[in-house]
């Protein structure tokens, strides 16, 4: 089979499961391609000959005539479901959602704009196995046949990788400089811990074209007011194929991942994290707590609580026992229920399910 992955735009989360799920497709004969509506910087993680990049109707329209494929899969866009039906397209849609923002957010964008267009144009819908998601969809969409399983990743790759030691601590953190992200919290923990550990570096990995200006300089405005500006390393749009190396200098030298989010449809960072034995620090933003068990694969602290964020850490950091434990742990969970093959039989059987039924 041929399938068709469309996004807004090649960055994020959706891009890296773009790209794990096409090595996990060809292991069950599926061929992917995919379309980004708006360049992004992800670009350059992906190969050109199956990606197309367009929001032209013709050039978009030329594709799907050409490759007929026999499912697209649509994700967050849902005005391009009615665009495809409109290129008469006959063939099945998907429609897919891997994280809209907070509940309020993803509650309110699938009610008023998207609802419509979702029951009128796409087939099935599916998405990851997250509680708020599954709420959101139970309830919006009752009579929708509906899939969820876990995304993927490829341990075989993404996996630890030795390093010397650093000379600091570092705190790693990843993701845009956005409210949902909730970066001023992921500051003022690391300014609290600075204050007892002062071996400590903050590794900010972002992707800069997607920070509005206005957030941008609320963010560089408090990296004076809390002094930070020499604890803190910005790595903007660092090649994904590096982050094992990264998330294991991490691990190396006594750090951890920081996950500050308020609400993570999935959260490929912390995922991958553990994946590469690095221990992780999370709030409980719903989509992390398919992987991480508190004080099993990884530690949870009470998004606002920095109190309680700041003792997680410290033992994270100074409990070497627990911290050994909790690596092994977690990269096993992950290599187990996140694999390549499962999710290739998962959506196998989800587009065969899917044929079959119309």
């Amino acid at each position: 089979m041929k399938v068709l992955f469309c996004y807004y735009i090649p960055s994020g989360g959706t891009e890296t499961l773009n790209r794990q799920r096409e090595k996990a497709l060809q292991l069950v004969n599926i061929e992917s391609h995919f379309l980004y509506l708006h360049p992004g910087s992800g670009i350059k993680n992906a190969s050109q000959s199956n990606v197309l990049v367009t929001n032209d109707d013709a050039e978009i329209q030329k594709l799907i005539q050409t490759e007929q494929f026999d499912v697209i899969v649509v994700n967050s866009d849902a005005n391009l479901l009615k665009r495809l039906r409109d290129f008469d397209y006959k063939n099945p849609i998907i429609y897919e959602v891997q994280g809209l923002g907070t509940i309020s957010q993803a509650n309110r964008y699938l009610r008023l704009q998207a609802k419509t267009n979702i029951n009128n144009y796409c087939d099935a819908i599916l998405y990851p196995k997250t509680k708020h998601l599954q709420q959101l969809m139970k309830s919006i969409f009752p009579h929708k046949k509906q899939f969820s399983f876990h995304n993927c990743i490829d341990t075989d790759t993404f996996t630890y990788r030795k390093h010397r030691k650093h000379e600091s601590i570092i705190i790693g953190w990843v993701g845009r400089i956005e409210t949902n992200k909730n970066w001023l919290e992921c500051l003022t923990i690391t300014k609290r811990l600075l204050s007892e550990i002062p071996n400590i570096e903050l590794w900010m990995f972002i992707d800069d074209s997607l920070t509005k200006p206005a957030e941008k300089i609320k963010f560089q405005t408090k990296l004076t007011q809390l002094q930070l500006q020499e604890k803190v390393k910005i790595f903007d749009n660092a090649p994904h194929a590096e982050m094992p190396n990264y998330y294991s200098l991490i691990a190396d030298s006594g750090g951890f991942l920081l996950s500050t989010s308020i609400m993570e449809g999935f959260g490929y960072a912390v995922l991958e994290a553990l994946s590469c034995k690095c221990p992780v620090l999370t709030t409980k933003s719903d989509g992390v707590e398919s992987f991480v068990f508190h004080n099993s694969t990884g530690k949870y602290y009470r998004q606002g609580n920095v109190n309680e964020a700041v003792r997680e850490a410290k033992e994270l950091i100074f409990n070497q026992s627990l911290r050994k434990t909790m690596s092994e742990r977690g990269a096993n969970y992950v290599k187990t229920h996140f694999n390549l093959r499962q999710y290739a039989q998962h959506f196998r059987n989800m587009l065969l399910h899917v044929i079959k039924s119309l």
